[in-house]
């Protein structure tokens, strides 16, 4: 499909799939790809795309390793926050049971172990999966629906979630926007979980028209 105009609805999947493409390159070179802040107008788009050496004996010692932590072999390179920090999935030490996870700070890029346990939940918490508190029954909140409240509810975070605005037109750091994104991801999240459906970002951008 050609584009006539970059927009809220379309830069985002666009910009997955250039992240995609660049990814099976990088992995030929043995680089990984990873993608920072952006800002468009309707005739361009800019993006910051950050290029990393893979450290190959540790990919592969993470990718054998992975699934007896409860992590996925794809983890490795992922990013997450932990205490309002990003960190990185660089290594596995297997042998070092209480802090497994070999992670490197993304401003400093010192690198420091953790257990399996927070690296899942940074994980979560990053791309806006929240885990529900046990005390509570998956079926004990009743199911509004889309509701107008709750469709301007996700009208709003869409809104905020448009490059411009998460990026705040380049002014705040990655780790900035890494903690907007996940914030904004749990505050939609929620509101699923209240309405009783999943809604997608373009679903919402359709609203709209």
């Amino acid at each position: 499909m050609t584009l006539q105009a970059f927009t809220r609805a379309n830069v985002r999947s666009f910009s997955d799939e250039v992240t995609a493409t660049l990814e099976a390159l990088a992995k030929k070179h043995g680089v990984s790809v990873t993608r920072g802040t952006g800002r468009f107008s309707d005739r361009q788009y800019t993006v910051k795309l950050q290029f990393d050496i893979v450290n190959l004996a540790e990919k592969s010692s993470f990718e054998l390793h992975a699934r007896s932590l409860g992590l996925a072999p794809t983890d490795f390179g992922r990013e997450f926050i932990s205490q309002g920090t990003v960190y990185k999935i660089v290594g596995v030490r297997p042998r070092r049971r209480k802090f497994p996870v070999l992670c490197e700070n993304m401003r400093t890029g010192k690198q420091i172990l953790f257990t399996e346990g927070g690296v899942k939940q940074g994980l979560m918490l990053s791309s806006g999966v929240l885990p529900k508190p046990a005390s509570v029954a998956p079926m004990s909140m009743p199911k509004t629906g889309l509701t107008p409240e709750i469709k301007s509810k996700f009208e709003g975070l869409a809104g905020r979630l448009s490059p411009e605005n998460l990026c705040c037109d380049g002014e705040i750091s990655g780790a900035q926007v890494v903690a907007r994104k996940r914030q904004i991801m749990a505050e939609w999240a929620a509101l699923e979980l209240q309405a009783g459906v999943r809604v997608s970002e373009d679903e919402v951008w359709g609203w709209r028209r």
